[in-house]
């Protein structure tokens, strides 16, 4: 038999037992799990396999407690300082983030030019990509924007101008106000990206079939209430009842409002 363990303890076993079911960290909570079994007599190569970790592994942990107690123990686990310092500096980082934002960068190779051009610091692209990563960035499609898009005017739109709309044409806060649109659903199948081999097809049926059918929402500006309801066609024969469902009392004006929609020139 081996010689027996010889650590001096800072701590008495029920206080590691305490540690340890309070811990949240996985990697703290291995560890203080670890010391706690070892204070309480057990060999190495019992709590190796009851943990299932590796022996030197478990050595490591015993020779930070018995250089700097428990504190160091704890200190040392993986994204806490123990590995290699940061190229950037935490300004720069946040620069770099803010610049993503923006949507300045297709590739990490832009990003890493980018970088070298600004700081003179050079980058590996895993090394920044895993940077990236780090700073909460990912690769993401752009919402296109029309480039004659007034962003002060919509901003001005989004605070006052349904408000201001509604003031001019003389609706109360007692008045109905709807805005309704339409959505076409149809069986058509949709191909997407998959894994394969490359030089050989890959061959996917899809449902082909011109049924349609229309979801009608509708938006009660008013009362805040959100209508909605399914119609075969867009016309009067297939509108007009889903909208006297919704109010009775104004199927007439409905039905002149749809006409002058459906057929403007009559």
């Amino acid at each position: 038999m081996g010689q027996r363990l010889q650590i001096e303890w800072q701590e008495t076993a029920d206080q590691l037992q305490l540690f340890y079911r309070w811990e949240r960290n996985p990697h703290r909570k291995m560890r203080l799990q670890a010391l706690w079994h070892l204070r309480c007599g057990k060999r190495l190569q019992d709590v190796v396999e009851v943990l299932g970790v590796c022996y030197r592994t478990l050595q490591h942990w015993v020779a930070w407690y018995r250089a700097e107690g428990l504190a160091e123990v704890l200190r040392r686990i993986p994204g806490h300082g123990s590995g290699p310092t940061a190229k950037l500096t935490p300004i720069q980082q946040r620069a770099l983030a803010a610049k993503v934002a923006l949507g300045a960068f297709r590739t990490v190779w832009d990003a890493i030019q980018w970088v070298r051009d600004r700081w003179n610091i050079d980058y590996s692209y895993s090394g920044l990509h895993a940077g990236l990563q780090r700073l909460n960035c990912a690769p993401k499609v752009p919402r296109p924007q029309s480039v004659k898009a007034d962003m002060n005017r919509q901003a001005w739109w989004k605070a006052h101008g349904l408000r201001d709309s509604l003031q001019k044409a003389g609706i109360a806060r007692d008045d109905r106000v709807w805005f309704c649109d339409e959505m076409r659903f149809g069986l058509w199948g949709q191909v997407r990206k998959r894994w394969g081999l490359r030089g050989v097809k890959i061959i996917q049926k899809v449902q082909i079939e011109f049924a349609w059918e229309y979801l009608v929402l509708a938006v009660d500006v008013g009362q805040g209430q959100l209508r909605w309801g399914w119609a075969k066609r867009m016309n009067q024969t297939n509108l007009l009842p889903i909208f006297k469902r919704w109010l009775p009392n104004a199927v007439e004006l409905f039905s002149i409002l749809v006409g002058q929609w459906i057929y403007p020139n009559s």
